[in-house]
């Protein structure tokens, strides 16, 4: 078969650079995998939640009241733009379920009463639904069923109303209202102790005196709908009948934390490949660069012959294709190994009918375009410089380098490094751009390895500090209702209780100038000692006497300065709306709230000072005791234990850390070991002459190995340092951009372990390419070497 001279040369250049071409196959491979996995995920979460929410018809518009009549759901229908109503009975319940140490909690919804396709639909996965006229019957979310091994047939435990049914278990389910189902007020879902469970409508109204009337209502909108007008002209209808406010789909719980987790996963598919993609880049110019500087001659001799500058440029950027064919390929398989390892994760958090991992042609081509032209940009400027040269300039040796004394000698410190020290300090000055574009490389790729881990301790100093400084009690106790100040007497006085204080929570609607935002009105007692207010950076604030503490972040939404008179409308009872004024300022980590003294707050509400819920400091051995007694009352909804909560919350975090800390360094030890080979073996194909004269002048081998070296090592050190400050930099804009800044302000926090970590990996990765290195350097033949014209 006849192969052109070109393409014999190239195969010759192909066996020749194989170690170097594998390095930069390797470094595109991650590069795509990363893009695929990451990309592929967000686009699969995104397809799959759009098409869940259309079929099963999710809510636009939500809203809940104590107590409305059905005939205001007519009301309802007739504002523009809403296309479906569903009224619906919405009651929280516990379920003392046999083997568990503590009840569960879950939420009742009735169904609707006419079986006709309403909002929030209900996506069977086994059983069916209740039947007509059963009181007994329930369907259950599938979440909860997983956790406790429930089947159609079972019966489960539920306290409804404060009498304890058995329920038959007739169906298992999902709902696009519960893709992550998570208890009010708990920090992380917990399957175990979160139920949904679905009612006939008549026996919901039954048993909660709900006869012709509806406690919740959820709105289907036309395409361009208002929103906002919808929710205002819902809240004038419901207002009367003890409306809490309406909310958008993008407030409802679920979605909002699947909306966050949806934007970082898309900032994260635009991060990470980049960094890939320029290493890609700059190692292809490296060698091509270097390829084309040692073949002037050759050069010369094919542009005299003939050969076109197109011929000779298709040539070297043929290089290009042999990388990306292996890197493309095993990009791709890599890609959809991880990717499906990654869904996995997700799919175990957020529930929906048939989660997979989708790799489409088109994010394929794309991961292989982007890269593709990435490395024909590193390419081209070499190759650029290669047709740009004359036939008779190429047959001229190139210009010899221009050399001075640096800065180091001429101040007499070049004795302190002796002659090996300054060979390697020389060749780092000599080429400071490369040098410079070396270490920016691996500085990337060391910054992929702090975004891999900040997550994990930013949420363990929150918890760990400002968290547990925040909230110091053991149990959180929260009513149905707000009750009367003395149970707060009541539990103090409990056997195994400490410390017992009220917290009294109103939800409200602050009006500034033309601004308008929902929050939350909290009352802390004077002198608090479970329930602290502490700032970002460690500063306890008490609560003022009179007045109210807004959250900085509110401050900044609404407008608000300091003595400041704003207009809070109370949603609750008769919903009065006060003036209070603005007495200072909390930046707080969380939420948007207000604060003041319970005293204050009662003032403001007309009342004799009723709390929400109840803090408890309690004797270690009495606590399980306590926590029993509690969730046997009626009047109590939940008891949160904080430390429980925190824990929880760090174990499922823990998986996703585990996965991205194993991704973040194989990705980051590929790049750095590309970037050290790469450079190695071209300052040994460059210096081979200079390196066996040293050797023919006595230098040892590990002498001559660090001369080869060392200049490679001072940039994984300069590296290291510029990574570790990128990597921060890169997690304070990827938390500021992709996190809910009204939800959570954390601080982004590094640990040492973390920098360590990150180091360690880089000088060990640059230390396993420079050994692959040496066993070159070890096999040089000297003989052969100096015979080498130059």
């Amino acid at each position: 078969m006849w192969i052109s001279a070109l393409n014999r040369k190239l195969l010759r250049e192909l066996l020749r650079l194989k170690g170097q071409i594998a390095t930069i196959a390797l470094v595109v491979a991650s590069g795509i995998t990363s893009y695929i996995a990451l990309r592929g995920n967000y686009l699969s979460l995104e397809d799959a939640r759009a098409a869940y929410y259309d079929r099963l018809r999710f809510a636009h518009v939500f809203a809940r009241v104590e107590r409305a009549p059905e005939w205001t759901a007519r009301r309802i229908e007739a504002l523009p733009g809403v296309r479906l109503v569903q009224t619906r009975i919405a009651e929280e319940v516990t379920l003392p379920l046999e083997g568990m140490s503590r009840p569960a909690y879950g939420r009742l919804l009735s169904l609707p009463p006419s079986r006709e396709p309403g909002t929030n639909m209900v996506s069977l996965r086994e059983g069916r639904l209740p039947a007509r006229g059963r009181d007994d019957e329930a369907v259950v979310l599938e979440a909860f069923a997983q956790a406790h091994a429930l089947k159609p047939g079972h019966s489960i435990p539920v306290v409804v109303n404060g009498k304890l049914r058995e329920l038959r278990v007739v169906g298992i389910a999902l709902s696009p209202e519960f893709v992550y189902a998570i208890r009010p007020g708990a920090l992380v879902d917990d399957p175990k102790r979160y139920a949904v469970l679905w009612m006939e409508r008549s026996a919901l109204a039954a048993a909660f005196q709900l006869d012709g009337a509806f406690n919740d209502v959820t709105l289907r909108l036309q395409p361009g709908a208002s929103e906002a007008a919808t929710c205002a002209a819902v809240d004038r209808i419901l207002s009367p009948y003890g409306s809490n406010g309406a909310y958008t789909r993008k407030d409802q719980v679920s979605n909002r934390i699947l909306t966050s987790e949806l934007a970082q996963l898309e900032a994260l598919s635009s991060m990470i490949p980049l960094v890939f993609l320029g290493v890609a880049a700059f190692l292809l110019n490296l060698v091509l660069g270097r390829l084309i500087r040692l073949q002037r001659h050759e050069l010369a001799t094919l542009k005299a012959i003939g050969y076109t500058n197109w011929e000779i440029g298709r040539h070297y950027l043929a290089l290009v294709v042999v990388v990306m064919v292996p890197g493309g390929l095993f990009g791709i398989l890599g890609g959809v190994s991880l990717g499906r390892m990654v869904m996995g994760a997700y799919a175990a958090v957020f529930r929906f009918p048939d989660l997979q991992f989708q790799l489409s042609g088109q994010l394929i081509a794309s991961a292989l375009l982007v890269n593709l032209l990435a490395a024909l940009g590193g390419a081209l400027l070499a190759v650029r410089a290669a047709l740009k040269l004359p036939p008779a300039e190429a047959m001229r040796p190139p210009m010899p380098a221009s050399y001075k004394r640096s800065l180091f000698e001429r101040l007499g410190l070049d004795a302190l490094l002796g002659p090996s020290g300054m060979m390697v300090l020389r060749e780092v000055l000599r080429r400071p751009l490369r040098s410079a574009l070396s270490a920016a490389g691996m500085a990337g790729a060391v910054a992929l390895l702090i975004l891999g881990r900040f997550g994990w301790d930013s949420i363990t100093s929150y918890f760990e500090g400002t968290f547990r400084r925040e909230q110091r009690q053991d149990l959180s106790v929260s009513f149905a209702r707000p009750v009367a100040p003395r149970a707060v007497g009541e539990l103090s006085r409990a056997r195994g209780v400490r410390t017992a204080e009220g917290v009294r929570a109103v939800p409200v609607r602050i009006r500034h100038q033309h601004r308008v935002r929902d929050s939350v009105l909290i009352g802390l007692p004077n002198q608090a000692t479970l329930r602290k207010l502490v700032e970002h950076g460690g500063k306890d604030l008490s609560v003022p006497p009179d007045g109210v503490l807004v959250t900085s972040a509110l401050g900044r939404i609404l407008g608000f300065r300091v003595g400041d008179r704003v207009e809070v409308e109370l949603l609750e009872g008769e919903r009065p709306s006060v003036t209070p004024t603005v007495v200072g300022f909390i930046d707080e980590s969380t939420g948007l709230q207000l604060y003041a003294q319970s005293d204050f707050v009662a003032k403001l509400a007309g009342d004799l000072g009723a709390v929400s819920s109840i803090l408890l400091k309690v004797d270690p051995p009495e606590l399980a005791r306590v926590e029993g007694r509690l969730r046997r009352s009626p009047h109590v909804i939940d008891v949160a234990d904080a430390v429980g909560d925190m824990q929880r919350m760090r174990d499922m975090n823990a998986s996703f850390i585990d996965i991205w800390t194993f991704v973040s360094i194989t990705l980051a030890a590929s790049v750095i070991f590309g970037v050290v080979y790469n450079n190695a073996r071209i300052a040994l194909s460059a210096r081979g002459r200079d390196l066996a004269t040293l050797r023919v002048l006595g230098f040892s081998r590990h002498e001559i190995s660090q001369v080869l070296l060392g200049g490679l090592f001072i940039e994984v050190f300069l590296a290291i340092p510029f990574g570790l400050l990128l990597g921060r930099a890169w997690a304070a804009q990827f938390m500021s951009s992709t996190l809910d800044q009204e939800t959570f302000r954390w601080s982004v926090v590094v640990e040492p372990r973390t920098y360590l970590m990150s180091s360690v990996v880089a000088l060990l990765a640059g230390a396993a390419s420079a050994l692959l290195v040496r066993r070159s350097l070890d096999k040089l033949d000297l003989v052969a070497v100096l015979k080498t014209r130059e």
